[in-house]
């Protein structure tokens, strides 16, 4: 997932999160370990000590995301507590969670959002808005079989960083209209918007910004070939 080093320039001391997979059964999610390295003076670098395992198999869902600050990683879960949306076997994600990777809360881990209704379920889409505000989509299943995501919302969720972690995160959700769906979303690499493709039930395509509230702002129309962001740098405020 990624290394953090403790000192810039240097690997001694560097964290590196794993997400592992079972190479007998192909599941992915088979558990997350956070390694630390050391190094030597003659320059050798190995393993500080046991893998930590940070959370076992069935217990968080990708996308895991690290917040840019690298004390935080965010995940689905599917709690079968929780009321969702499922279909037989297929049991999407219905919660955020969130994960301390520092300080004297390190390990603690918290949900921070759960679906608001029973009529839907989240994902497949999470990501950092901000150093502190996670984007989720809300979804339900599309049209058809295969269990596909038809985007219906797009959720801000404001969980805290450092020492003002949210005990309550606050979240804001903008849902389309009824005769649109989410095709595509993209947390701007300057943060603090996204970029959404939208479809109306004509077929056409719309790009607009979102600022994490309960309105977007729409820029322009879009060829129905163009239905996928891979990458916002920055969108007008």
């Amino acid at each position: 997932m990624g290394v953090f080093p403790e000192t810039a320039g240097s690997v001694d001391g560097a964290t590196i999160l794993l997400d592992s997979s079972d190479g007998r059964t192909g599941e992915e999610n088979a558990g997350l370990f956070r390694l630390r390295l050391a190094a030597s003076e003659d320059g050798a670098v190995g393993l500080a000590g046991a893998p930590e395992e940070m959370a076992a198999a069935g217990r968080y869902r990708s996308p895991l995301v690290v917040s840019p600050d690298g004390s935080q990683i965010a995940y689905l879960r599917f709690d079968v507590r929780q009321p969702s949306l499922t279909a037989g076997q297929l049991q999407p994600a219905n919660q955020v969670e969130v994960l301390q990777l520092t300080g004297s809360d390190a390990g603690r881990n918290r949900t921070v959002y759960r679906t608001p209704t029973r009529f839907e379920f989240l994902g497949p889409d999470l990501a950092w808005l901000t150093d502190d505000t996670l984007l989720v989509t809300r979804s339900r299943f599309a049209e058809g079989a295969g269990g596909g995501a038809d985007r219906f919302g797009v959720t801000a969720v404001t969980v805290g960083a450092g020492e003002a972690v949210a005990d309550e995160p606050e979240s804001q959700s903008y849902l389309l209209p009824g005769e649109k769906s989410l095709l595509s979303v993209a947390p701007c690499l300057l943060r603090g918007t996204a970029l959404l493709i939208s479809r109306s039930a004509d077929g056409r395509n719309e790009l607009a910004r979102w600022n994490g509230g309960s309105q977007i702002f729409p820029l322009f129309a879009m060829p129905a070939e163009l239905d996928t962001l891979r990458l916002c740098w920055q969108a007008g405020q």
